[in-house]
Formats: C-alpha cells, structure tokens, sequence
C-alpha cells in the first residue's frame, strides 16, 4: 500500500528509498491500467498522498535515488505549482541522468511549465549531448508550441553550422525530435549531408528520414 512505500522513502539504505520511489510510480499506472485514460478521482486521491511525499527526495544525497524522482512526478501530472518548481532545480543538478530525466518530465504538465522554456532553451544552445536536446525540444513542443518556429528551430539551425562537430550532430537530433515542425530547417539539414564530419553527416540523413523523406537525395549505385 501507500503508507508502508512512504515510509519507505526515509530508509537509511539509498536502494530502499529508489524503490520506493519507483513503487509509489507504479500508483500513477493503477489508475490509468489501459492507457485509455486517468480515472480521475482515483488518480487524484493517489496524487494527494504521493506527490508531497516524493518531492523531498528530489534533494537526496544519492544521485540513484535523485534520478527516478522527476519520472514519478511526471507520471502524476497534478499539482503542477508544486513539481513545476522542484523539476526546474534538478536541472542544476550534478548527476547528468537526473538533468535528462528532468527535461522529459516538464512536457506532461503542457502550459503550466512555462516558467521553464527559457531554461529548456538554454539546453539547444552548443549542446554536444543529442538526448538533452531531443528531450529539450520535445518538451518545450508540448508546452509552448509557438516557441518552436520562433525560437527552437532558428537556434538548431544555427547550431547546424557549429564549430564543434557534436554540436552540429546534436542539432540535427533536435530537429529529428520536431518532426514535420522542423520543416524551415530541411535546406539547412540537406547541406549538412556535404558535412565533412560523417556523424553529422548521419544525423541530418536521420533527421530528414523524419522531417521530409523527398529531399534527401536518391541513394547512389
């Protein structure tokens, strides 16, 4: 049940308290069995417990416990003014897998997460890490989706032309992770397939797979 997970959460022992996050997770899933759709008041009744229990754990001093916070908020999507806040200090954080996890959870709460666009933004720019910018650009689609065409996507076509070549690579997996909202950028991503650098070369062949199959070129002989 409940309660004995809770407790749980205060166990001397970081892998006892991991799990526990992970169990009370699991409550979000009960509630919504099929994926059909949350029953509301049940998922509610779970929220009210779980999430204040969960939120201080996002400060553990073990990065194993840190990490699998931000995923069980997400599952829940309720109390936004209370997560929305805790989400935006773990991207400080200095275990990278709880940065990540972070990024991808302030996508469920859509408009209520706004106050971290800006700093969602921050993690397109010269970025050699291609998950941290997927997982920023889909993120900020889901809440702020104007911010696409006017930010998101003219800062990775920049990004595109980067000194660094991973920055280059991890740009055009952002693009990748937009889909068909990238389209501004396919002559940017078609003359990155000239890249002499033959992981950019495959990022952009990948993301143009995804974001407009016709204009990579016909395959040679």
């Amino acid at each position: 049940g409940i309660p004995p997970l809770i407790q749980a959460l205060h166990h001397t022992n970081f892998e006892v308290r991991a799990a526990a996050v992970s169990g009370l997770a699991r409550y979000a899933w009960i509630a919504n069995p099929n994926g059909a759709g949350f029953d509301e008041p049940r998922i509610d009744g779970f929220a009210v417990q779980i999430i204040p229990a969960l939120l201080p754990l996002a400060a553990d001093h073990s990065s194993f416990v840190r990490e699998r916070v931000p995923g069980a908020l997400g599952r829940f999507h309720r109390q936004p003014e209370l997560v929305v806040p805790v989400l935006i200090k773990l991207l400080d954080d200095t275990d990278s897998m709880t940065r990540l996890y972070a990024i991808g959870s302030f996508g469920v709460f859509g408009k209520d997460a706004q106050p971290a666009v800006p700093l969602l933004i921050k993690f397109l720019m010269d970025n050699s890490q291609p998950s941290f910018v997927g997982e920023a650009a889909r993120a900020i689609k889901r809440i702020d989706p104007q911010a696409i065409p006017r930010d998101v996507v003219p800062l990775l076509i920049a990004s595109l032309t980067n000194s660094n070549p991973a920055v280059r690579s991890s740009a055009a997996f952002g693009l990748r992770a937009l889909g068909a909202d990238a389209a501004p950028a396919v002559p940017a991503l078609v003359k990155a397939l000239d890249n002499p650098e033959s992981g950019v070369r495959f990022a952009a062949t990948n993301a143009l797979q995804i974001i407009d199959p016709a204009a990579l070129p016909p395959p040679t002989k």
